[in-house]
């Protein structure tokens, strides 16, 4: 893994250029949500409204339309229910080897 050093970002030109050469734990919450939505600017004003990635990740698409257009809001919400998915994928010890179970698991967050 490449060391960082203080001013790492100031290196690369773009977000992109920034994850590919540093990796996903070098990125900003507003780095990761532009990446997603296609603009950080939005992104860092989505965290400044819902106070964390896991309070946004309970926005409604209702909530997000205020900021983003309908297929940017709805790929936000899979992009974020994805990520709980797998993370709660971890902690389950029964395997999610179904439709059924993917489903079941995806409808607690909900």
């Amino acid at each position: 893994m490449p060391r960082l050093d203080s001013n790492f970002s100031s290196h690369c030109s773009s977000i992109e250029e920034k994850l590919e050469r540093y990796g996903c734990h070098a990125l900003n919450e507003s780095e990761h949500l532009g990446l997603i939505i296609g603009n950080e600017t939005v992104g860092s004003e989505l965290i400044q409204h819902f106070g964390s990635i896991s309070a946004l990740s309970q926005a409604s698409l209702q909530q997000l339309r205020a900021f983003l257009p309908r297929t940017k809001a709805l790929r936000l919400i899979v992009a974020l229910r994805t990520a709980a998915v797998a993370l709660r994928q971890d902690s389950v010890s029964d395997p999610l080897d179904s439709p059924e179970k993917i489903a079941a698991l995806c409808s607690e967050g909900v």
